[in-house]
């Protein structure tokens, strides 16, 4: 049995979260995916199935796709999740030896965030309750003790299994359902080429090692130069052709319209055509 499905892509992906970092020189490491989902999802996947039905204003983006071919897609994609359990249990989401700094979220998507700072007489406790917008509601500050009873308010659960609302298995294999406007960017021949209304540009950054030698009045500074980066601009690498941009063009956009992504461990801006303000000659 065959699943088409309809007006979206069908995309794998060699994991959900992204665990292993792979340095310069080729060491690797593996991090806690578990602390931060949302920045450690997958955002790199292979189409498995196109659909044969798309609406209109996705057909321009169906049309650059093809079956095998690597795409790029928004974070959302992944870390569109809920937990297993009830809505008003929490669950912890950094790591279990993380002793002065947890955080514990809700399937209902509320916050409690626990820290310790260091003080004259040992540490300062601090605990704060926020809703799913951020906005704290309540909170709590002492010592471990005090902070202890705070929290026996809250009822915490014993798992923080959760279940991916873009996913779904056909004959044991599981499938990731990704819309067409989340798609940002396919890989022709090795080369990453924008899809649909974005842009996709590499960060504009320039050399500040002299600047800040003068600044800091001549104080010696490793060989290693400093580097400062823009997110008011960014050089082109794909899309906007047909607004007379072309690869390696400086486009301006305001920061807070950019989209921050990395791939295959490089890192890729990508904003809508509409966003940009121009180009700097």
């Amino acid at each position: 049995m065959r699943l088409k499905p309809i007006n979206k892509v069908l995309v794998t992906l060699p994991s959900a979260f992204t665990e292993e970092i792979v340095t310069d020189s080729g060491f690797r490491l593996w991090k806690d995916a578990s602390y931060s989902k949302e920045w450690n999802a997958t955002v790199v996947g292979k189409v498995a199935a196109i659909s044969d039905y798309t609406k209109p204003d996705s057909q321009v983006i169906s049309d650059q796709l093809d079956v095998d071919m690597e795409v790029v897609f928004d974070y959302k994609v992944v870390s569109d999740f809920d937990f297993a359990s009830d809505s008003n249990h929490f669950h912890l989401v950094t790591p279990v030896e993380s002793i002065y700094l947890r955080k514990y979220t809700s399937k209902s998507g509320m916050w409690i965030n626990v820290r310790a700072f260091p003080g004259t007489f040992g540490h300062q406790w601090n605990g704060w309750l926020q809703d799913k917008y951020l906005n704290r509601i309540d909170g709590a500050q002492g010592t471990e003790k005090d902070i202890e009873k705070w929290l026996a308010q809250f009822t915490f659960g014993k798992t923080d299994k959760y279940v991916f609302k873009n996913q779904l298995t056909v004959n044991k294999q599981p499938y990731w359902k990704v819309a067409y406007e989340q798609i940002f960017a396919k890989k022709v021949q090795g080369v990453w080429e924008a899809v649909g209304d974005k842009l996709l540009m590499i960060p504009l950054e320039v050399d500040v090692t002299e600047q800040v030698k003068i600044s800091m009045g001549g104080i010696h500074i490793p060989e290693s130069s400093l580097k400062a980066r823009f997110y008011d601009r960014a050089i082109l690498l794909s899309g906007g052709e047909e607004m007379g941009l072309q690869r390696g063009d400086i486009v301006a956009f305001d920061e807070k319209f950019l989209m921050k992504y990395e791939i295959e461990g490089r890192d890729y801006f990508l904003i809508r055509k509409s966003r940009i303000n121009g180009k700097w000659n």
